[in-house]
């Protein structure tokens, strides 16, 4: 097991120190994941952000990098 950006910090680097953005996930599937965002992570992204937990500059990252 390993910790894990849900959104890689490469995407929003505002997200690196925030235990919100972790979860534990078996090393081989971090591996494969590597900084891809999906649906999940954009569906986050939007979330923290209308929270307030995101800037809007940091969810249009976000949004530049999603892919279907």
């Amino acid at each position: 097991m390993t910790g894990d950006h849900i959104i890689s910090t490469s995407v929003t680097p505002e997200l690196d120190n925030t235990l919100f953005n972790l979860e534990m996930m078996p090393l081989t599937l971090n591996q494969r994941k590597s900084a891809k965002v999906g649906q999940r992570q954009l569906d986050l992204a939007r979330r923290w952000n209308q929270a307030g937990l995101l800037s809007d500059e940091g969810l249009g990252e976000i949004r530049k990098h999603f892919k279907k």
